[in-house]
């Protein structure tokens, strides 16, 4: 049995929570409130069969556009390795006092 009270279980996707209260008998209502989200989340799961579950999971999960990039960014980082990209000290954000020679 799934513990549903406060917030989310870790590695366990919303729906399997809903369908679990709903075996348990909980209303949808009652489920929305146990699972602290909106009752159209519930009602948009509550019927839903895993394998139409899935098919969303997998939309939502996709491969960000970015990430036909990687391999290139990688080996670009890879052979550039010795450029220094150290930032000013007055841009991380310490403390400057006032030069009286300097231009700033």
């Amino acid at each position: 049995m799934l513990e549903l009270r406060g917030g989310s279980v870790k590695g366990i996707s919303v729906y399997e929570r809903i369908q679990e209260s709903k075996r348990l008998g909980y209303s949808k209502q009652k489920t929305a409130e146990r699972l602290q989200c909106c009752w159209r989340t519930v009602d948009k799961y509550w019927d839903m069969t895993f394998d139409d579950y899935q098919v969303i999971e997998a939309k939502v999960r996709k491969e960000s556009v970015l990430g036909q990039y990687d391999a290139h960014v990688i080996a670009w980082l890879k052979r550039y390795v010795f450029v220094n990209f150290e930032l000013p000290t007055k841009m991380v954000g310490t403390p400057q006092h006032h030069n009286r020679n300097s231009p700033i």
